[in-house]
Formats: structure tokens, C-alpha cells, sequence
């Protein structure tokens, strides 16, 4: 199979959702962790898992500091 799925995330919030590279956000999507450690993943109608080779990858980053407009003295 073969493909990857990454879930970009900003403090918490999905910012976006790509498939092998192409944004496909906004779109219905769920990711399931099994027992085992393996996780699938189902977007667009097309399942995912990491058994069969597929990549699932969450991508997390903080919120940018807003320091607003320079103050002065």
C-alpha cells in the first residue's frame, strides 16, 4: 500500500489533514489505535493501517505567540 496520512495540529486544532501530500481538509476522517499498537485510519472512503504498511502520523505544533503591534514608551 504504502500511503500517508498526516494530521496537522496547532495547539490542539486540526489545522490540516493531508494524503500523500494533498491537502484533503475539510473532510470526515477518524483514526482508530488498536491494542497492538498498529492504527488505521479511514478518509475519502480509502482505509489506512499501519499493518499493511500505510504511514499514519500526527503532526503538533504550539500556537504562535501573538506579541501584538510594538508598544512604546
Amino acid at each position: 500500500m504504502g500511503r500517508r496520512l498526516e494530521v496537522h495540529l496547532v495547539d490542539g486544532e486540526i489545522r490540516d489533514v493531508t494524503l500523500d501530500g494533498e491537502s484533503v481538509w475539510p473532510s470526515w476522517f477518524k483514526i482508530e489505535w488498536k491494542e497492538t499498537g498498529q492504527k488505521s485510519a479511514k478518509i475519502r472512503g480509502e482505509r489506512l493501517s499501519t499493518n499493511f504498511g500505510d504511514e499514519i502520523v500526527l503532526i503538533t505544533e504550539p500556537a504562535p505567540i501573538d506579541r501584538g503591534a510594538p508598544r512604546r514608551a
